[in-house]
């Protein structure tokens, strides 16, 4: 026959028990949980690079065929680009960053001297790739002219680090009546020694 203190033990004991097996319980809830959690913002930040990357390559395709590349600011229109209306799983790509990111696409030109008829030297093409007031990526391409129709594509930068601080970019070039006809000199210069060289 049990006593009332050796029953006073068990019951202790089985609370203690099953304060233990609850906390266990818990702990193991809790770990499982934050492993998914863990998991869901990893495959989240993965989509996040993975689109910022395909952004970056549609942009350094852009500027490799000359073309324009898109704000996706409310007014911009994705069937005002000929490159991307025409290919639906780039417009699809694009439609689905639209009112995640903005794009602004900027570039500074180093041009030759008066006496190179301020011949393009080199262009630094530079987007910046935002979502909201937060700069998401920076990709800063470089093109040098080794021609009329050749150009080498150097990628300066594909990070969120922007390593051209120093360097002025503005959205369009404003060059003088008389740079630009010297420019044009020049250039009728070099077609004509193009042709005359075969």
């Amino acid at each position: 026959m049990k006593t009332k203190k050796q029953n006073g033990f068990v019951i202790e004991l089985m609370i203690a028990f099953m304060f233990f097996t609850f906390g266990f319980c818990m702990l193991v809830t809790t770990y499982f949980t934050s492993l998914t959690t863990e998991r869901k913002i990893a495959n989240r930040e993965i989509e996040r690079q993975i689109t910022l990357n395909q952004i970056g390559e549609y942009y350094l395709r852009a500027i490799e065929s000359g073309k324009t590349f898109p704000t996706l600011k409310q007014n911009d229109n994705l069937n005002n680009y000929d490159w991307i209306k025409n290919d639906s799983a780039t417009k699809e790509f694009f439609n689905n960053c639209n009112g995640k990111y903005e794009f602004q696409s900027l570039y500074s030109v180093k041009r030759g001297g008066f006496l190179e008829f301020y011949t393009e030297k080199a262009v630094s093409h530079k987007l910046i790739i935002k979502s909201g007031d937060t700069v998401q990526m920076v990709v800063i391409i470089v093109e040098t002219r080794n021609g009329n129709d050749q150009a080498n594509y150097d990628v300066k930068d594909w990070s969120i680090t922007d390593i051209h601080a120093d360097v002025e970019y503005t959205e369009e070039e404003n060059l003088s009546l008389l740079k630009k006809l010297w420019i044009w000199l020049g250039n009728t210069i070099q077609r004509w020694e193009d042709y005359f060289n075969g």
